[in-house]
């Protein structure tokens, strides 16, 4: 009989890390110009925290030196990991110190990189920026928006063109805070470009790409606005042309004397108002744009309108308030001649009388030229054949009782 060896089992048993593990792969990148410096690290296990310090000590260790701008990352999982120290100002080198550590585990031993130090770089100059001009509503000044794209500049100027960029001869100081800047004093309807440029370092940077505004035009702003032209009629019909150089709005009125004649206005050739022979005064408007040509033609339309005189008038703010037809004597507007009283009476071929008494316009300021006074009844037109001051008597024949309507002008 024998005894049989015992058989020797090895048992393989886990070992608990009770400890964090060291971070790996560090790697400090200076980010010369941008005052930093960037720290990348890999972690080999989760959990805990890195704090990660720097010192501008050279001879700083993990236990002595001065540490300051600690950052905390909270490792959740792990890998790489990545943080940046800014704010440095100047280029002395640096030291990075890594703690890891957090509950429940031992801290892993502190690890100091480095030293690393920035590199000094120039700082550049960049081309600012026009990123928008607005103009008030009168057209007398710009407002340019701006970006000056730089940091620590001495000030940005503006430079003006009024001939599309071909050359800039006003130069205007923006300061070196704010980002904008209003140019007053301007022309309306006028086009107007701006160049912006950044003074730093005691030089100028590169010019911005310019921007230009044309100013808007409230209203024409043309020879046609002022005009008061005046001719001897006759039986010719007559023709003024104007041609308007800005938009807006033409507001015109033609008194054509004693008789009336009828007015046609023309854009560009096309018929846009036509005033028949019933009045001596009319007035009207009509919105232009640059380059229009207006015509306004004066045809006498009466074979008896022989000499008569008449004059036209133009403006391009304030239409005309020309005094209008009043029926049954009543009258408003006393801004214009106006009618005072009208009697009745009758004449010697037993026909109606009507004497009508007229008050000079409040504003005219200078001694009555003449008033003319018309009256219709019964589909038939009467007027007095000459002028008059403030008083005139019209008279109609014996059928003078068919009267159904009375109209009576005052110029």
């Amino acid at each position: 009989a024998y005894t049989p060896f015992s058989k020797q089992i090895e048992i393989t048993r886990p070992i608990t890390v009770d400890a964090y593990l060291p971070v790996i792969n560090v790697v400090l990148t200076p980010l010369n110009g941008s005052n930093a410096i960037k720290v990348d690290f890999t972690t080999q296990d989760a959990g805990g925290e890195a704090v990660v310090e720097i010192s501008s000590d050279p001879n700083a260790t993990a236990s002595s030196g001065t540490w300051t701008g600690a950052q905390t990352l909270t490792l959740s999982a792990a890998g790489p990991q990545s943080l940046t120290f800014t704010g440095i100002n100047d280029y002395i080198a640096r030291r990075i110190k890594i703690s890891r550590k957090g509950s429940g585990k031992t801290p892993a031993p502190v690890q100091v990189y480095g030293p690393v130090s920035l590199t000094a770089v120039a700082d550049p100059v960049y081309a600012p920026v026009i990123t928008s001009i607005t103009a008030n509503a009168a057209g007398t000044a710009a407002t340019i928006n701006y970006s000056a794209n730089n940091a620590n500049y001495t000030r940005l100027d503006l430079y003006r063109s009024e001939d599309n960029g071909a050359t800039y001869n006003v130069s205007m100081s923006a300061g070196n805070s704010g980002t904008s800047y209003t140019d007053q004093n301007l022309t309306p309807g006028k086009t107007y470009t701006y160049r912006p440029q950044v003074f730093k370092n005691g030089a100028y940077g590169p010019a911005g790409e310019p921007k230009s505004i044309t100013m808007p035009s409230t209203g024409v702003v043309d020879a046609i606005c002022n005009v008061t032209d005046a001719a001897t009629g006759g039986n010719q019909v007559t023709t003024k042309t104007y041609t308007v150089t800005k938009p807006g709005t033409i507001n015109y009125m033609i008194d054509t004397g004693l008789i009336p004649d009828k007015l046609t206005v023309r854009k560009n050739g096309v018929t846009v108002a036509e005033h028949t022979a019933s009045s001596w005064r009319t007035a009207g408007s009509v919105a232009v744009i640059a380059g229009d040509k207006l015509d306004f033609v004066i045809n006498p339309g009466v074979t008896a309108d022989q000499g008569t005189a008449w004059t036209i008038y133009i403006n391009c703010s304030t239409p005309y308030n020309v005094d209008q037809p009043q029926t049954n004597f009543a009258y408003a507007n006393a801004d214009y001649p106006r009618i005072a009283s009208i009697t009745t009476g009758t004449n010697s071929t037993g026909g109606k009388t009507f004497t009508v008494n007229a008050i000079p316009a409040k504003n005219s300021g200078s001694p009555i030229v003449r008033y003319k006074a018309i009256m219709t009844f019964s589909g038939n037109t009467y007027q007095d054949a000459s002028g008059w001051s403030t008083s005139n008597v019209l008279s109609t024949d014996y059928r003078g009782n068919g009267i159904n309507a009375s109209q009576f002008y005052t110029i």
